[in-house]
């Protein structure tokens, strides 16, 4: 990836969002973070980017039912799945 790479994170926690975008910009990334589903829904639908890291486990709107959305906006940006809760099932699913 280029340095003006365009990164969105979507993640609910805080210190997590934080820390991976710092070392993301350091490494000379954009970066765009987004605290809950529905922000991550405004910013996909103003802005392209060129990868998406997603957190599965969120309270308005959980990663599962954002990534179609995700692919109908951008079908062949990479999505990264980020969650601490997973499952063989949340694996295949989110394939």
């Amino acid at each position: 990836m280029s340095p003006a790479t365009s990164i969105l994170i979507i993640d609910d926690e805080a210190n997590l969002r934080r820390s991976l975008a710092l070392i993301l910009q350091k490494a000379g990334y954009n970066i765009t973070s987004a605290s809950s589903g529905q922000e991550a829904i405004q910013y996909l639908q103003s802005n392209a980017y060129d990868l998406t890291f997603l957190d599965l486990k969120m309270p308005d709107v959980n990663g599962m039912d954002l990534l179609p959305r995700i692919r109908s906006l951008y079908p062949d940006m990479p999505v990264l799945i980020l969650t601490a809760h997973a499952t063989l099932e949340s694996a295949i699913d989110a394939v």
